[in-house]
């Protein structure tokens, strides 16, 4: 794996803010420029899953809508106080009360210039994007334009799946309408054959009556039997077509969801196309349910007329096992972490914990079913030992989590998701009696967490678990700075989620890769990457004057974990010196 193969998810699956905030620095000019105390950046990230939520040139053009929009925008910025005071995040309060009064000092009395204020943001925003998506088409990005076609595939395909579902319950009440034309007629000849048998017998002008209604009937019969065959082959190639899609978001789309996480944990590009993933996530289960029950339909209608060879009696068993099988399996593959272990003093270094710090982590269940709300309770534990079960001797470092390591999870008003977020959680070490030292220094010890809830319904009852990246716990023996190189070295060069012997055979890293994420990590902090000059010196340290001009150059893990310290200084707290002159 190479960094360089990392792709930026493309621009019309994400939320337009979260395009804004991948822009190169050379467009932060432009967007700051946008925003002035009156209308301030943090509004803007704050709220802006609410912001893009509303139509602001049509609010703009009514005093009573912008009204109602001001005052909920005052709502939600309260909203966010109350969130800011759970996390005791003083400054975030401070600023939110700032912000506030100054809103209500320029807007209260007009409302509508606001609302054209942000309309006009809106629009510039999406005006500078439109020019960085048609410069890169220019230069002929082709990976991203390749990453484009096939987001935008699957994106035409499960847009077809909603409509094959919709189409599909129309079909289901069209079925039940002949099903009860056919039933209702044949009842009533049979009634009228029980009423007035002897009659019949006796005079050919109602035999002929029963005969045409007999046909009738008959006709009915043909076009139900045709209906429920075509039903049944409808809804299994609705199945087939949720399967080719649930394969892809399963085995390709959240595998490589996953792997952005990492390269964004070590300071590259942010990883914002969740939003996507749940709604195609959810879109699936939605239709996956709807299908169970057009099922429960079908056995209805069943039980009311059945016969031989009836094409529901032959399929609707392995219809149903296939669409309970295909929301087992969705359901178990949506849990995942949305925000890594992070301790909050340490906002751009997460997957470093240390005992008796507060850290927090963010779960999210990507279906998003109205049903489901507070239905999970998600239980934090710390991982087992590595060594349990394995050849190599030895134990790792052991702790337990304190604090709240339930939670419930529940929608969030800003988009809706269903998240349990754990806040005031922290590890502590315990004493561990084994007669086997670790084979790895403390630095390199890799821990994780797991995260566990269950599905119950009637007819499912289904364990849903997943973990953390690795992450590594130090203390004042061990020095941050060796701790997050693990860190670094270790996204840097696996996709493996739960390889916690990796240092005991580190894989080299090219110049080439480890100098971008070098870069990274600079830019994190000075919102600027390294330049050439700032690059060579740095590769001067790691692989001497003349290696370094060789970018395919090997870098071993020995090397780099001994000169972290320096790069920490140089690479991760900038000094002046070393931004003017590079050195």
């Amino acid at each position: 794996m190479k960094t360089t193969d990392y792709h930026f998810p493309v621009p019309w699956q994400m939320a337009q803010w979260a395009q804004v905030q991948q822009l190169d620095s050379r467009y932060g000019e432009q967007i700051n420029q946008l925003y002035d105390e009156t209308f301030p950046m943090e509004v803007r990230q704050y709220l802006s899953a609410w912001i893009e939520s509303h139509d602001w040139e049509m609010v703009s053009t009514s005093n009573s809508l912008a009204t109602v929009r001001f005052h909920d925008l005052l709502s939600q910025l309260d909203d966010q106080y109350s969130h800011f005071a759970v996390e005791n995040n003083l400054l975030a309060q401070y600023n939110i009360r700032r912000i506030k009064r100054n809103l209500q000092e320029h807007f209260q009395e007009d409302p509508l210039n606001l609302a054209l204020n942000i309309c006009n943001c809106l629009k510039e925003e999406k005006n500078i994007l439109d020019l960085v998506i048609q410069t890169q088409d220019n230069m002929g990005f082709t990976p991203n334009n390749e990453v484009f076609e096939k987001q935008k595939e699957l994106d035409n395909k499960v847009k077809s799946l909603t409509s094959k579902f919709q189409k599909a319950q129309q079909d289901i009440k069209s079925l039940e309408d002949q099903q009860d034309e056919h039933d209702f007629k044949k009842k009533t000849l049979q009634n009228r054959v029980e009423q007035e048998g002897n009659m019949i017998t006796q005079s050919p002008m109602l035999k002929k009556e029963i005969h045409e209604a007999e046909m009738v009937i008959r006709g009915l019969f043909i076009n139900l039997n045709i209906t429920r065959k075509v039903m049944v082959h409808e809804l299994a190639e609705i199945l087939n077509l949720a399967e080719e899609i649930q394969h892809t978001l399963v085995e390709e789309e959240i595998p490589e969801w996953k792997h952005r996480q990492q390269i964004a944990c070590i300071g590259g590009p942010p990883n914002a196309s969740l939003d996507q993933l749940q709604t195609w996530f959810t879109a699936v289960a939605e239709g996956l349910q709807q299908v169970r029950q057009q099922l429960k339909k079908l056995q209805e209608l069943e039980q009311k007329c059945t016969y031989e060879n009836d094409p529901i009696t032959q399929y609707k068993n392995t219809l149903e096992e296939q669409a309970l099988s295909l929301f087992k399996n969705l359901i178990v593959n949506s849990l995942v972490v949305e925000r890594q272990p992070c301790m909050r003093i340490y906002p751009q270094r997460p997957l470093v914990l240390k005992p008796g710090v507060q850290f927090t982590v963010k779960i999210r269940l990507l279906v998003k079913l109205q049903e489901f709300n507070y239905h999970f309770k998600v239980k934090a534990l710390f991982g087992k030992n590595v060594f349990d079960g394995s050849t190599v001797k030895g134990h790792f470092s052991k702790f337990n989590i304190l604090g709240t390591n339930n939670k419930v999870m529940n929608m969030e008003e800003s988009n809706g998701s269903l998240v349990a977020e754990f806040r005031h959680m922290q590890l502590k070490k315990t004493r561990v009696e084994n007669s086997h030292e670790s084979p790895l220094i403390t630095s390199e010890e890799l821990h994780y967490m797991t995260f566990e809830t269950y599905l119950s319904q009637p007819d499912l009852q289904v364990k849903l678990e997943t973990m953390s990246l690795p992450f590594v716990v130090f203390s004042p023996l061990i020095k941050l700075s060796t701790a997050w190189a693990s860190v670094m070295w270790y996204n840097m060069l696996t996709r493996e989620p739960k390889n916690l012997l990796f240092f005991l055979n580190p894989p080299q890293v090219t110049w080439r890769q480890l100098s971008e994420v070098l870069s990274w990590q600079f830019s994190s902090v000075t919102k600027q990457g390294l330049n050439d000059e700032q690059l060579r010196m740095l590769g001067d340290k790691l692989l001497g004057q003349e290696a370094a001009d060789n970018p395919e150059g090997l870098i071993s893990w020995a090397t780099f974990s001994r000169v972290s310290i320096i790069l920490d200084v140089w690479v991760f707290k900038p000094t002046p010196v070393f931004l003017s002159t590079g050195y």
